[in-house]
Order: C-alpha cells, then sequence, then structure tokens
C-alpha cells in the first residue's frame, strides 16, 4: 500500500494442516471476496508440511497468483520438531509489519 493509498490492505491467513479436499476452494473463495473489495490484499497459507499432497497445491496457487505466498512456520523437517507458538509469532510479525518469510523457520516458542 502506498502513502497515496488510503485503503486497508488485508491479509489473510489459510492454516493449511492436511486440507487436500479444500485448499484450492478456499482460497479461490477468499482471493476471490477480496478482489471484489478492491482493497490491496494478500492470502497467506500457513504451510505445516504434511506429506498429503497439501504443500505442492498451496505452492502452485502462490506461483499462479500474486497475490498468494506460501508461509512455513513450522519446523517439520527432522529432530526436536516444533509447532507450538508459531502462529502467535506469525501474527505478531504481521501486526507489526515485519518481513515474515516463506522458508521452513524454527520459531522461538517463547514471547
Amino acid at each position: 500500500m502506498t502513502s497515496q493509498d488510503s485503503r486497508l490492505s488485508i491479509t489473510v491467513a489459510i492454516m493449511n494442516y492436511n486440507e487436500v479436499p479444500s485448499l484450492e476452494r478456499v482460497d479461490t473463495e477468499i482471493r476471490e471476496e477480496l478482489e471484489g473489495m478492491g482493497n490491496p490484499h494478500e492470502v497467506v497459507i500457513l504451510e505445516h508440511g504434511r506429506p498429503d499432497g497439501s504443500r505442492e497445491i498451496a505452492d502452485r496457487l502462490s506461483r499462479e497468483h500474486q497475490a498468494v505466498r506460501v508461509a512455513r512456520p513450522f519446523n517439520v523437517y527432522g529432530p526436536g520438531q516444533v509447532g507450538e507458538g508459531a502462529l502467535c509469532t506469525f501474527i505478531q510479525r504481521a501486526l507489526n509489519n515485519e518481513t515474515i518469510t516463506s522458508s521452513t523457520v524454527r520459531l522461538s516458542t517463547t514471547m
């Protein structure tokens, strides 16, 4: 959003955990609604990394649609896997307008 644009910028986060049956439909419905509103927007798919195929769907959606990003806030790749606090950290970063990377990161469970 530019300083000349007074419209509210909207970010919608979709939690993705074994969502193959619904992820694409939900993303499409949300994007269509946001596009109809005319506000600057993005859809962030919070990818958990489950081996059900939803990760591939999320990645494809982000390639096909400029407004879609994939964030992998959970460390699901190896020993010491953690998920506690990841969503809280994501929301805090978003509210503070901080950069949220789309790569796999290990987030601290302490705030």
